[in-house]
């Protein structure tokens, strides 16, 4: 056996495919969850033992990984097993907790005598079956000693894992951003897809051939592949209700995008968009058929809003980092979400360029990126869909970025301070020019 004793907690989707994953390794693995007869049920399919009680489980050297939902059943079962927590070696939280939570549950724990170590956990179902993308803050010695269950976890050929972060609580940003690019490519896809299909009347062999267009320009694109898989089957989209789940990590994005005072319009329009989509529709819909617009240009303005999803995310990334002093190591993330990672692509390596002493220069990328030939086809592209009543969420979010980062802002701003100090006596800055 690799190791004296693995308990994992929680037997839901992740964590029934990891504990029969890890069973497959050869480890020695015990299995508890809350739900007597789930827990009954697995430990008799995958022939193990189970103990109905916790603690009962618990032996020298347990490393225990949790696997349930992020909130309030963390806390309430710290509380609940604190007396068995303390003979165990490791504590591993694989739930994406807010970076709150676990900067307070690790000082609560420290005290108490136990190691809590919680990454950020990307993959989902495949993940937990070996292919797992994982962002590691904790001490170097502690990677040390779990490296060989971490590697496992994730299936990384390299058999190297980077530690992300200094702080306890950095893999949760890590994770965080991680999603607010996964939300903000999503959508973008969604909205080139409906755009082809619906406005501009694209056969389906038409939208496979800008697929391979897209595929040529960005490589070991994981999300590509999943759209290309959904066109390739011909999937029935009519039949599948269009009210888009989201979970917390998308909205702690966008709340940070405003703690942080960082403009990240495709981050928060993304995680908008999934909000609109639950909201009662009460306008008839537009079916106006776009003429003018070539399925090319409409390719390149994707792919550039696909490469400012990932700028947005490590643009805010930093501004973080600088802030809460968490001593992330931008590199290191970037190596580890090129494994398994929901995110993967090429891309990923063009940016490592971007970083120098550990900080992503962002004028320095937007002058890469967006050049003024590349910058006009999204104009074309954003005045052809205005003309049609199509506003897309990210298509608008990155035209709106590029209007008020252009040097001259007719004075909007300018206005905005002089009304505010008149009602608010706050404190105007002249040019020195004037």
């Amino acid at each position: 056996m690799k190791n004296n004793n693995l308990i994992i907690v929680g037997l839901g989707s992740i964590g029934a495919n990891l504990a029969h994953y890890l069973l497959s390794c050869k480890y020695k693995v015990s299995v508890w969850d809350k739900d007597f007869l789930k827990l009954k049920n697995f430990s008799k399919k995958n022939k193990i033992q189970f103990k109905k009680k916790f603690s009962e489980n618990i032996s020298k050297n347990s490393i225990v990984i949790l696997t349930i939902n992020a909130g309030k059943n963390v806390d309430k079962f710290f509380l609940k097993n604190l007396k068995s927590l303390k003979k165990i070696r490791y504590l591993i939280d694989l739930g994406n907790n807010h970076p709150d939570d676990t900067l307070q549950r690790y000082n609560y724990l420290k005290k108490n005598k136990i190691t809590y170590i919680n990454p950020g956990f990307s993959g989902g179902i495949e993940g937990a079956k070996g292919k797992a993308s994982l962002m590691l803050s904790c001490k170097k010695s502690q990677l040390k000693s779990l490296n060989n269950i971490f590697l496992d976890i994730s299936g990384n050929k390299k058999k190297s894992i980077k530690l992300v972060g200094k702080k306890p609580q950095a893999g949760n940003y890590v994770k965080i951003i991680h999603n607010s690019i996964e939300y903000a490519i999503l959508q973008s896809l969604a909205d080139y897809y409906l755009i082809l299909k619906k406005f501009m009347k694209c056969s389906h062999n038409k939208i496979l051939k800008e697929i391979l267009f897209i595929e040529k320009r960005l490589n070991n694109f994981y999300l590509l592949n999943i759209f290309k898989e959904v066109i390739l089957k011909k999937t029935n989209l009519n039949a599948i209700i269009d009210k888009v789940e989201d979970n917390n990590t998308g909205a702690w994005a966008a709340q940070m995008c405003m703690k942080y005072k960082f403009p990240a319009q495709i981050l928060y329009a993304s995680v908008d968009a999934r909000y609109l989509s639950k909201s009662d529709k009460f306008t008839k819909p537009f079916y106006n058929k776009i003429s003018k617009l070539s399925t090319r240009t409409l390719t390149e303005s994707l792919i550039l809003i696909i490469k400012f999803s990932y700028i947005q995310g490590f643009g805010l990334l930093d501004r973080i980092n600088k802030k809460e002093k968490l001593g992330l190591n931008l590199n290191n993330i970037i190596f580890n979400w090129k494994f398994n990672s929901i995110i993967r692509s090429s891309l990923l390596s063009n940016f490592s360029t971007f970083i120098k002493k550990n900080e992503f220069n962002l004028g320095f990328v937007y002058k890469k990126i967006f050049s003024q030939k590349k910058i006009n086809i999204l104009l074309i592209t954003l005045k052809e869909l205005s003309f049609n009543n199509l506003y897309p969420s990210t298509f608008a979010s990155v035209g709106i970025w590029i209007f008020h980062n252009q040097k001259f802002h007719f004075s909007s701003f300018s206005l905005v301070q002089k009304m505010r100090n008149i009602f608010g006596n706050h404190n105007i800055k002249i040019k020195k020019f004037y």
